[in-house]
Formats: structure tokens, C-alpha cells, sequence
């Protein structure tokens, strides 16, 4: 991946950098070029080249940086992209230089449908294609056998609050969490990527959650209050009650995959349901799901084999 590679190119300057402890540990000195040489030979000798998916071609969170263009693949045959999400329904930064960073994939694949429009009249193609996520082409039972080797102490009978973001946006998606723990007598759990312990403090704070945590904290939740695309989609895989605030900057990332499974009405806007809300289809929105998946796995399939 472009982030691997990004990862190869700093190996290489430590690798250059540690030279002066060759004659005091030899060995170990020894190990560690042979490994990053090998990586580096991997990705020199790759078939096929991937980027993706979340946010890697948008231009505020990456600063421009080509590396997730592909940029060092020098034969433009072996490019691809999958499910590569812009952050929104538009590009930012340099619009013409990145459509044409973007024309140079013989295939281009996003994730968010509502960019799709845009994309092909920047970059003139009308072979682009969307597909899911990849978090939902690994099954709901793979998922929870995942979430199974947490360790952290468990909870029982919690609402879960995850939070992006340090801004006041976020504020009416607490709310609407606090009143849905008055109403069903939950614990609120409260998790984020910039946590605020001086403005919930009654509140229980979960200080860190690594990745199979997060899984797992969602697997048994009574519900999920969020404003996150993947604690959305986790919600959607693993079958949780979920409610998602839609009132954030490039909100596409959310109402797509919402419009897409069928569960539009599970869609906060400033802490109000934007639709009447009721049980959750589970089943149907599994079938939509369905076929989004065969399509993605028949992508993958067409840029694997087929080039």
C-alpha cells in the first residue's frame, strides 16, 4: 500500500542513520537491512500496486502527499484503486492536479457514491466504480471471533458514545444520548478520538481502546451514538442499535453507506432523528449488503487476475 511504502522510505533514512552502531551490534544491524531490504524488494517487484480506502485521496488530511497516488509505481498498468474514499463529494487542493493524478489508474474504484458524478466530469472517465468499505467483506462472525480476544473488562447494559472530532458539532449527538439513557435506563460509555473529561464528567470515559476493543465495545452494546463512518459501519456488520449524527463536516462519508443499507432512518441532524425511526431490518439490510459485497469481491477479482 502507499502508507507501506511511505512506512519502506523511512526504514531505508533510520537504516542510513544507523550505520554508526554497526560496529558495536553487528547482528542485530544485520537483521534489521536484510528485513527492510526484502520489504523494499516486495514492493519494487508487486503485480499489482492498491490504494485505499479511508480518506487517502483527501488533500486536507494527506497535505497533497502522492505516495497514495502511486506515485513511485513507475509502470501505470499495475495501478489501482479500491474503495477510496475523498472525505466528501468533492476534491479539495489542487482540483486539476489531482484529476490527473487520479486519471492515471487504469482502474479507479471509491467508496462514497455520491462522488461519483463529480469524479468523472474532473477526470473525464466514466469507467469509475464504487465499492464497500473494507471492513464489510469480512463476515459478522469473523468480526465478533475478533472481538472475542479483547481483554478489557466487560459491560453490561451500556449505550456507546463515539466521538470524532474536538468541535461543538458533536454536542446535540451527546445530548440525544443522554435522553435515550433516560429513557431505557443504560449506562453511557463514552469513547473518542479527542476525549472532553471536562465536559462529561458524569459520564464513564473509556481512556484507550485498541482496535479489537473498539470492536468488541460495539458488539455489545444496546446502541451506538456516533458520528464516525466506521463505528457506523461496525454497528451495521455486528447488528448493534445504532443512531449516526450526520451534521459533521463532509457528511457524504455517512449518509451514503446509511442511504445504501437501507437505514436512512437511523440518521441523526443535530441530535434530531431525521426520519421516523423503528425496529432495525436487520435482514434487509443484510440483502443490500449482499450485493454490494459480490460486486466489491468481483472488482477485486477484475484488477487481481485479470490485468
Amino acid at each position: 500500500s502507499a502508507v507501506f511504502a511511505d512506512s519502506i522510505l523511512h526504514g531505508l533514512v533510520f537504516l542510513h542513520g544507523g550505520f554508526c552502531q554497526l560496529q558495536a551490534e553487528p547482528e542485530r544491524f544485520f537483521h534489521l537491512a536484510v528485513g527492510i531490504i526484502d520489504q523494499l524488494c516486495y514492493i519494487l517487484l508487486a503485480d499489482v500496486y492498491i490504494t485505499g480506502s479511508d480518506q487517502v485521496w483527501n488533500y486536507d488530511l494527506t497535505g497533497g502527499d502522492e505516495t497514495y497516488f502511486l506515485s513511485f509505481v513507475k509502470d501505470q498498468k499495475k495501478k489501482a484503486s479500491y474503495a477510496v474514499s475523498l472525505g466528501g463529494d468533492k476534491l479539495n487542493g489542487n482540483v486539476q492536479h489531482m484529476a490527473e493524478l487520479i486519471k492515471s489508474f487504469p482502474n479507479i474504484c471509491i467508496r462514497e457514491k455520491s462522488a461519483l458524478e463529480m469524479l468523472e466530469k474532473e477526470t473525464g472517465r466514466n469507467d469509475i466504480e464504487c465499492c464497500l468499505d473494507p471492513v464489510f467483506l469480512t463476515s459478522r462472525k469473523d468480526w465478533m471471533k475478533y472481538a472475542e480476544c479483547s481483554d478489557m473488562k466487560k459491560s453490561k447494559n451500556y449505550i456507546l458514545i463515539f466521538a470524532m472530532g474536538s468541535g461543538d458539532r458533536s454536542k446535540n449527538m451527546v445530548k440525544f444520548a443522554y435522553d435515550l439513557a433516560r429513557k431505557t435506563g443504560r449506562e453511557l460509555l463514552y469513547l473518542s478520538d479527542q476525549d472532553r473529561f471536562y465536559k462529561y464528567r458524569d459520564i464513564k470515559h473509556i481512556k484507550k481502546a485498541a482496535p479489537k476493543d473498539f470492536v468488541r465495545l460495539i458488539a455489545e452494546a444496546d446502541y451506538v451514538v456516533t458520528n464516525s463512518f466506521h463505528a457506523t459501519a461496525f454497528s451495521i456488520i455486528l447488528h448493534t442499535p445504532f443512531y449516526t449524527e450526520t451534521d459533521i463536516k463532509r457528511s457524504s462519508r455517512v449518509t451514503d453507506i446509511l442511504s445504501l443499507t437501507g437505514l436512512s432512518g437511523q440518521g441523526l441532524f443535530k441530535g434530531k432523528l431525521m426520519e421516523k425511526s423503528g425496529e432495525i431490518d436487520w435482514e434487509k439490510s443484510d440483502e443490500n449488503l449482499s450485493k454490494e459485497i459480490k460486486h466489491s469481491y468481483d472488482y477485486l477479482d477484475k484488477i487481481l487476475y485479470e490485468q
